[in-house]
This record gives structure tokens, C-alpha cells and sequence, in this order.
């Protein structure tokens, strides 16, 4: 409602989308509102699309509680990926983006009321399709070859089977590749 007060304030009636890691959840979201609106919703490393099994059981009811103790009391999450980068369980680099996202108090809370507020927002094959195939949005998938965080083998399968859906993939990991699709972001808007 917010955003459609926005549009119209503004006189917007076209627009595009544009939304990196978990801001494709709200790309996406926003295309499903605004179908007739929206020209093309562009997705850069999109959370949204295929939910891990690490996300699915960090948000379910019984493991919730425990990952809220974890925001206030971190010594057991380190003790966790310290142990996991030993065995090798996870990629190295997907454990220092963990890390990275826990460091604080602050992006702590950030990352759990961020997982347990938008757990809802996902889009699955069939509103993909519908969107590129009744409403005529271009969906613009930008993936990373090197990405731990938003794999690459796990999204390709659900957009490959979709017509006009063609990922532009980059040699790059998930911190770097919204920075380094810059001249594809801007080719996308002047086109």
C-alpha cells in the first residue's frame, strides 16, 4: 500500500526493479504486486528463489529460539564454524561470510529479524513464468560462478526451463558481483 501511495505521488506508472542477494526477494515481490507496471526486474545474486536448508531450519519454529539465543550469545555460532571449517563440511568462504554477518551485536539482530521477517517472501517457478510469459517482464538473473552464498547450481535449474530467461554469469563470488556488474546493470537500464 505504501508503494503504490509512492507511485502514484511520484506519477510513476512504468518502472524496473533492481535487487542484489536479499534484495531480489523485494524485486521479485514487488513485480508479483505491480505485474503491469513493472518493465523488467533485474536479479543480482537474488535470494528469493531457492531457499537453502541452512535458512528453511534457522527460521522453522523449534530451531528459531535457539538461533535467537545464538544473536545474544555468539560463542556457540564461532564454536560451530570454527568446527565446520576444520572438517570442511562447508566452503571456506561461505563460513567467512557467516562470520562476517555475526561479527557484531548489531548485524546480529540484523541478520535474524531480517531471516524471520521475509521468510515469507519467495518466488517459485510457476510466478516466474507467469511474469515473464502473461505480464511480458523481462527478468534480468545475474549469478556468480564462484558464489557460496547464492548458488548457482541450486537457482539455474528453476530459471533454465523459463523462455526469455537467460543468466548472464560472472567469474566472480558473492561479495564482488554486484560491483562487478556494474556495465551490465547499465547496458540492462539503457535498454
Amino acid at each position: 500500500e505504501m508503494f503504490s501511495l509512492w507511485l502514484k505521488q511520484e506519477k510513476i506508472n512504468r518502472f524496473s526493479t533492481l535487487g542484489y542477494s536479499m534484495g531480489g526477494k523485494f524485486s521479485l515481490g514487488l513485480s508479483e504486486q505491480f505485474p503491469e507496471q513493472v518493465e523488467q526486474s533485474i536479479l543480482s545474486a537474488p535470494d528469493g528463489l531457492h531457499t537453502s536448508i541452512w535458512y528453511s531450519l534457522a527460521t522453522s519454529f523449534p530451531v528459531k529460539s535457539l538461533f535467537k539465543y545464538t544473536i545474544d550469545h555468539p560463542a556457540f555460532f564461532f564454536s560451530l564454524t570454527k568446527f565446520i571449517s576444520k572438517t570442511g563440511i562447508a566452503p571456506s568462504k561461505l563460513v567467512q561470510f557467516s562470520e562476517s554477518q555475526m561479527a557484531t551485536s548489531k548485524l546480529r539482530k540484523q541478520v535474524f529479524y531480517t531471516w524471520a521477517n521475509f521468510q515469507e517472501l519467495y518466488t517459485n517457478k510457476q510466478t516466474l513464468d507467469k511474469l515473464v510469459n502473461t505480464h511480458q517482464i523481462k527478468i534480468r538473473l545475474i549469478l556468480g560462478q564462484k558464489d557460496t552464498i547464492i548458488n548457482i547450481k541450486r537457482i539455474h535449474p528453476i530459471v533454465k526451463r523459463i523462455q526469455d530467461i537467460n543468466p548472464d554469469i560472472l567469474p566472480t563470488g558473492h561479495g564482488r558481483l554486484f560491483q562487478d556488474s556494474a556495465p551490465l546493470l547499465t547496458q540492462y537500464l539503457l535498454h
